[in-house]
């Protein structure tokens, strides 16, 4: 019992700390002595520590028995291995229909709260929920359609510093413990007396980036775990696979010079300052379309004939309708309107626009009707939150322990009733299922975006930090008339107050979740549009959409 109450013991369980003085960042706010979240039910670093320290071995583990087939097969049989030996389709194929093919599992459970067909349906999504891998091409954010000025919520919170934290006594070993992370990196804890005097990976590190003074002799041929440096007297060359900053070249933010710059004192990084006159498509360009006459390949791929039968609207191209859609066109005439866009179909935008109108008068609109909101914003952590130990995240200046280094954030995309439309554009919608997660019981001081306004998108249209979880301010009612309304390709569904509560489900605490659409029978598509508003509350209704799914 002793023994246990010792391990349970804060003081044992955590090693963490704030801040560390440094010269060249003075935190606006004063940093607390130790993080939040100390409590009996988070294990602490040492329980994390084992646990990782046995993935590793058995991921090792593995690796020692893939390099020995390799060496073993290869004496035999030569270079370069067969493929049987390492390719693994046909194994993950084996367990993909097996898993495919179980009745009963676990999954089955959550079918009162979401389609039964999700435990079988490899599933897409993107949230901004943070930790995550590659987090600019898995956020809401990269889905979102632009206003027709051209206006995206970004996220407008900087980190108060970048780059590397200085050496923290509370990351290394104490002294006389194994130093695992300089065996990993098959090094020993102290350079030879021919050197400087002994030193930590990360004191090596430091002493790079800090730039500090050390004779010629002292630096030659020292080589950091860490930073892949080889250091000599005369140059750092960088073992990396090349940059540059010559264009066109794949992934430019990642391939880049600027990627490799150390900042200076101050933070500072150069820049490419100058900006394009304007972003997005440009208008269709006759110099792009095929002659009068001419064999339109690109209709010919599409699956699309060039032009459309005489009881549609006057021939157009796939990039003229394109154009239609993202322009934002004024709608026709409501008689012509009905005419024209009757079961229009679109290779790029997959729409379709159905006639009837339901009891709200809102179904059989033009899809030009549902223009992007200029009222929501981003809310989620500034900088590269993947999780990783190189992913700097959060560091706001409000922040009270900027060496927390977590990148643990429940993110979205915010907004009420007068931010107008959330549109989203769905790449390879190819089994029928769309779900939406959100939170709806956001207070109005959060909702930044409309501050000062009275009407849907500040009347512009019509001229023509995380919540506490404990959720210690509530949220007001949603009003009698409240309404959500979405879109699918321009076919507007509303859901009154009743129908909202029916559709909502809440599979656990401060989780909501809606299936906007299940259709097993539905063609695939290419692009699918979806569109989310909020009606009839004003400011007053709150609400973050956090993730998307779809299949």
């Amino acid at each position: 019992v002793d023994n246990k109450s010792q391990c349970s013991a804060n003081e044992h369980k955590f090693r963490a700390n704030c801040w560390i003085e440094r010269d060249d960042v003075t935190p606006p706010r004063k940093q607390d002595p130790k993080p939040g979240s100390q409590v009996s039910w988070h294990p602490g670093f040492r329980s994390h520590q084992l646990r990782g320290r046995v993935l590793a071995m058995i991921v090792l583990d593995a690796l020692q028995d893939a390099i020995d087939t390799w060496s073993e097969i290869t004496i035999v049989e030569g270079h370069p291995l067969a493929d049987e030996y390492w390719h693994v389709t046909d194994m993950y194929e084996n367990i993909k229909s097996k898993a495919l093919n179980l009745e009963t599992t676990h999954c089955n459970k959550i079918k009162e709260h979401v389609p039964e067909r999700v435990c079988s349906t490899p599933l897409k999504g993107r949230t901004e929920f943070t930790p995550r891998a590659n987090p600019e091409e898995t956020s809401l954010v990269s889905l979102l359609k632009p206003t027709p000025d051209g206006y995206i919520p970004k996220n407008k919170q900087n980190m108060l510093y970048d780059g590397p934290d200085v050496p923290n006594p509370m990351l290394m070993p104490p002294e006389g413990d194994i130093d695992v992370r300089a065996i990993v990196s098959n090094r020993r804890r102290t350079l030879s007396a021919s050197a400087f005097e002994p030193f930590t990976p990360m004191e090596l590190k430091d002493r790079f980036w800090k730039q500090q003074q050390q004779p010629q002799q002292q630096l030659s041929n020292v080589s950091s775990p860490y930073m892949n440096i080889h250091m000599t007297r005369t140059c750092v060359l960088y073992t990396s696979q090349g940059k540059e900053e010559f264009t066109p070249r794949a992934n430019p933010e990642e391939t880049s010079l600027v990627s490799l710059l150390k900042p200076t004192p101050d933070g500072y990084i150069p820049k490419n300052e100058q900006n394009m006159l304007y972003d997005g498509p440009d208008v269709p360009n006759p110099m792009l379309m095929p002659p009068e006459g001419d064999i339109d390949v690109r209709a010919i791929v599409s699956n699309r004939r060039r032009t459309l039968s005489a009881s549609a609207f006057e021939p157009f191209t796939p990039m003229e309708l394109n154009e239609r859609f993202w322009k934002q066109e004024q709608p026709q005439p409501q008689q012509q309107q009905q005419q024209q866009l009757s079961n229009v179909s679109s290779p790029y935008m997959n729409i379709h626009m159905p006639l009837e109108e339901d009891h709200h008068s809102l179904r059989g609109r033009n899809l030009s009707e549902i223009k992007a909101g200029k009222g929501w914003i981003v809310d989620a952590n500034p900088g590269n939150c993947d999780g990783t130990s190189t992913g700097y995240c959060g560091r706001k200046s409000s922040s009270t322990c900027l060496l927390s280094g977590h990148s643990d954030y429940r993110g979205g995309i915010l907004g009420d009733a007068l931010s107008g439309w959330l549109v989203m554009n769905i790449p390879k919608v190819e089994a029928g299922l769309i779900m939406v997660k959100f939170e709806s019981w956001h207070l109005t001081r959060e909702s930044k975006g409309t501050r000062g306004w009275k009407e849907v998108n500040n009347g512009d249209y019509d001229r023509t930090r995380d919540r506490d979880r404990g959720l210690k301010d509530k949220a007001p009612p949603l009003p009698d008339d409240f309404f959500l309304d979405y879109a699918i390709n321009g076919e507007v569904t509303s859901l009154g107050l009743e129908e909202f509560n029916n559709a909502r489900k809440i599979p656990q605490r401060v989780m909501e979740i809606i299936t906007i659409l299940d259709d097993p029978k539905m063609e695939a598509m290419e692009n699918l549009e979806v569109a989310f508003r909020l009606r009839n509350c004003g400011r007053d209704c709150v609400f973050k959409f956090t993730h998307l799914y779809w299949a």
